[in-house]
């Protein structure tokens, strides 16, 4: 099987796995409201709302009015839009039909993100280390404890500074939404 074509079914069986993570039986705690929401670029950030993304950009993290949304970074996106061009398969057969087909769908399903009410979420820190999410009954939740970047979860590769803004601006966030 070509790279891309490996890429581009490793990709489309990554996102199931992203979203069930949402529940996983060693999550601490599970947020059942959690939804998978097309990526929207075109709003822009409010008062109070914040994005950063970890130290590669391939994950985003955002407070956008009364929700935590989390999703691929603008590095990845870029890779997953040049992996799954369908302006460069060749032919018009039925395999180039299939390709079209399938890359057109994975790049559909990767251009979307994970969307969090602030409501069901009760704390974030940063510990120095790392960003830590507390659900609404006080666990740590588990919310980048599986996914890692450079052999670091994904909870440690954003800055201390824009962690420090993160926190920030969900407490402020919190004070006003309860």
């Amino acid at each position: 099987m070509p790279a891309t074509r490996r890429c581009v079914v490793g990709v489309a069986i990554a996102i199931p796995l992203l979203v069930a993570g949402c529940r996983h039986k060693d999550s601490n705690t599970t947020i059942a409201g959690a939804s998978f929401v097309a990526r929207d670029t075109t709003t822009p950030l409010g008062p109070g709302d914040i994005r950063i993304a970890n130290s590669d950009s391939s994950v985003e993290l955002a407070l956008i009015g009364d929700s935590l949304v989390t999703g691929f970074g603008p590095r990845v996106l870029r890779e997953i839009n040049e992996k799954t061009d369908t302006s460069k398969v060749d032919g018009n057969g039925l395999a180039a039909g299939i390709e079209k087909l399938v890359k057109g769908t994975v790049a559909n399903a990767m251009s979307h993100e994970l969307k969090f009410s602030l409501r069901d979420i009760s704390d974030v820190k940063y510990d120095g280390d790392r960003l830590l999410f507390y659900g609404k009954d006080g666990k740590q939740m588990k919310l980048f404890e599986n996914t890692e970047v450079d052999h670091k979860k994904v909870s440690q590769t954003y800055s201390a500074n824009d962690a420090r803004r993160f926190v920030a601006a969900f407490k402020a966030k919190k004070s006003r939404i309860g």
